[in-house]
């Protein structure tokens, strides 16, 4: 006969109350903004365990800036990539400009174009703004100056300052 789980093991006030990855990352963030990064590095891991893309793509932010772990382009760049694979727009954004500059990863210029597209589609200005730049210097591709134009229009009308003084220059 199967027994029902069995709540017992855990303190009544826990009982069914295991945090969400999401709740986690937030946890994470507010260990971070106290200074307390070791305790933000463990809540992020835990959250990207459970599949939490935007804690990958933070933990790549940790690593690429040696923010509670040892710098790492390399593991920025693989977090980066597993974010952006999962549809995260920050990792879809930041591994756009890793592989462009080759840092952490092999330079890729076609695929820098590809990852800014992705992510300037679902709405994130620097991305809008960085694929506007790579059309317009022809980086990733042949040069495009309606599409660049188009781009940096539009991280524009989201406020991106370098977006509206390149339009302006236009």
């Amino acid at each position: 006969k199967l027994m029902p789980p069995c709540s017992c093991l855990l303190p009544s006030s826990m009982a069914g109350t295991l945090p969400t990855a999401g709740e986690l990352l937030q946890r994470s963030f507010a260990a971070d903004a106290t200074g307390d990064l070791a305790q933000a590095i463990e809540l992020c891991q835990r959250a990207v365990q459970l599949g939490n893309a935007e804690a990958m793509a933070t933990l790549g932010v940790h690593y690429l800036v040696g923010r509670g772990v040892l710098a790492d382009a390399c593991r920025a760049a693989g977090w980066f990539h597993k974010a952006a694979q999962v549809g995260d727009v920050m990792g879809q954004s930041n591994l756009a400009v890793l592989l462009l500059h080759g840092i952490g990863i092999e330079k890729d210029e076609a695929s820098a174009r590809r990852w800014a597209e992705v992510a300037a589609q679902a709405g994130d200005k620097a991305a809008q703004y960085n694929l506007a730049q790579l059309y317009s210097l022809g980086l990733g591709g042949a040069p495009d100056k309606d599409l660049a134009r188009t781009w940096f229009s539009v991280a524009a009308s989201q406020g991106h300052v370098e977006a509206i003084a390149a339009l302006a220059a236009l």
